[in-house]
C-alpha cells in the first residue's frame, strides 16, 4: 500500500526540490515508492515482468506530470491515482479477461493510502464490512463493490468488466443492501450499537420523504429481524430494501 502519513513532510520536500529540476530529489522521491508499487500492481497482475513494466510506467508518468502536481493531495495519493489508471489502460490494451485477474485487486483497504492514526479505526471497520459483505455477495456483486470501495466510478468499473455503467449500479446496489442486512443483523456494533440504529429507524419510520421512509412491512420486518430475531426468509428483498432506507437515517455509507 502506499504509506501518506509519516512520509508527508518528506515528500512535500523532495516535490518541490524536484520541480525545481533536482534530479537526485526526483530519484530519490520515487525509489520511496518503487517497491510498494509493484507490490500494487502484482496484486492485480499475475506476471511479475508485466507489473515491473507498470512500476516504470507508474514512475515515468509521474516523472513527467510532476510539474502539474499542486499538492492538493498528498504525493502518494496523487500517485496511487496514477498507479491505478496505469493498471486501468493495461487491463483495455490487453484485452484480458478481467473477471478472472481482478481478484488480486480485491483486498478491500490495502490500496488506500495508510490512514492517520485517527483514521485507523475506520480501517478496521471498513475490513470488517468487506468480510462480512464477502460472505453474503456473490462473487461478481462482491467484486464491484470492492470496486466502488477503491474509488472507481461505475463508468470505469464498466469499461473494465465490459458491462453497462446501469448494471454495475444495480449490482453496486445489491451487494450494499445484502452486506448491510448482515450488519444489522449479525453486527450491530460496527454502526454504532442497537441504540444508534433503533433511532436511525424511528427517523426512517417518520421521514417526510418518501424515499428514505420506511412503508409499513419495511418497518415491521425491520424490527422484527434486527430486535426481534424473527427469521423472515421469505421477506429477505423487503428486508434489504429496509436496511438502506435505515442506513441513510444512519449516516453510513458502504
Amino acid at each position: 500500500m502506499l504509506q501518506t502519513g509519516r512520509r508527508r513532510g518528506g515528500d512535500q520536500a523532495l516535490v518541490e526540490q524536484a520541480r525545481s529540476g533536482d534530479l537526485q530529489a526526483l530519484d530519490r522521491l520515487l525509489s520511496r515508492y518503487r517497491a510498494e508499487l509493484l507490490e500494487f500492481c502484482l496484486r492485480g497482475v499475475n506476471h511479475r515482468a508485466d507489473a515491473e513494466d507498470l512500476v516504470q510506467e507508474i514512475l515515468l508518468r509521474a516523472h513527467r506530470g510532476l510539474r502539474a502536481f499542486r499538492g492538493r493531495a498528498s504525493f502518494a495519493t496523487w500517485l496511487y491515482r496514477i498507479a491505478r489508471n496505469e493498471l486501468w489502460r493495461y487491463y483495455r490494451n490487453k484485452e484480458l479477461d478481467t473477471r478472472l485477474e481482478l481478484g488480486g485487486l480485491l483486498d478491500e483497504t490495502a490500496a488506500l493510502p495508510e490512514p492517520s492514526a485517527a483514521d485507523r479505526g475506520w480501517r478496521s471497520l471498513a475490513q470488517e464490512l468487506a468480510r462480512l459483505a464477502r460472505g453474503v455477495c456473490t462473487p461478481e456483486e462482491y467484486r464491484v463493490l470492492a470496486l466502488v470501495w477503491q474509488g472507481w466510478e461505475p463508468s470505469e468499473i464498466a469499461a473494465l468488466l465490459r458491462s453497462s455503467p446501469s448494471t454495475i449500479r444495480s449490482k453496486v446496489h445489491r451487494a450494499r443492501a445484502k452486506a448491510l442486512a448482515k450488519v444489522y443483523q449479525d453486527a450491530v456494533d460496527l454502526v454504532g450499537g442497537a441504540a444508534a440504529v433503533r433511532s436511525a429507524f424511528q427517523e426512517a419510520k417518520a421521514c417526510r420523504d418518501q424515499r428514505f421512509r420506511l412503508s409499513a412491512p419495511e418497518a415491521r420486518i425491520f424490527s422484527a429481524r434486527v430486535f426481534g430475531a424473527e427469521a423472515h426468509p421469505e421477506a429477505e428483498e423487503l428486508f434489504r430494501r429496509a436496511c438502506l432506507k435505515v442506513s441513510r437515517h444512519l449516516r453510513l455509507e458502504l
